[in-house]
């Protein structure tokens, strides 16, 4: 059932709390997506529109950057790309799908404020499920639906 931001704001402290216990490869799924830091501020933004793009043309979902895949929240590393900030994921996932996906983004210790202080720099970005007729593309034209 899709869900809107503000429903999506609501699930939040609970994944923080999944993601003490757990790395997020085991708690990433349905409306969950994580991804890290990355190489570089480009290949994050390439990577962040298109899991965007993703939950979008899905049921919605909830894109958490910045945390390693494989560690627990509490082991956060800080963001090495200067330009990431909450303002330029939102703007850059706008930008580059087509048509644009609507979506907010935070830290995500604005949204919880029992996020590990290692979590400082992570950035909550909430997709609600698209709301026009056709489905969001990447700037090569790629349609991405994210399933399960």
């Amino acid at each position: 059932m899709p869900m809107t931001p503000y429903e999506l704001l609501g699930r939040l402290p609970g994944f923080v709390e999944r993601l003490r216990a757990a790395p997020p490869v085991h708690v990433e799924r349905g409306i969950l997506e994580v991804k890290g830091w990355c190489e570089s501020a480009g290949q994050l933004l390439k990577e962040a529109a298109a899991a965007a793009i993703c939950l979008a043309n899905g049921e919605g979902g909830i894109l958490l950057v910045g945390l390693d895949p494989e560690r627990v929240i509490e082991h956060a590393t800080p963001c090495p790309h200067e330009e990431v900030t909450p303002e330029w994921l939102h703007e850059s996932v706008r930008r580059h799908s087509h048509p644009s996906v609507e979506c907010t983004a935070c830290r995500l210790v604005e949204a919880v404020p029992a996020t590990p202080a290692a979590a400082k720099d992570c950035i909550a970005l909430l997709v609600p499920r698209k709301s026009i007729a056709g489905m969001h593309r990447t700037d090569l034209g790629v349609c991405l639906v994210r399933r399960g």
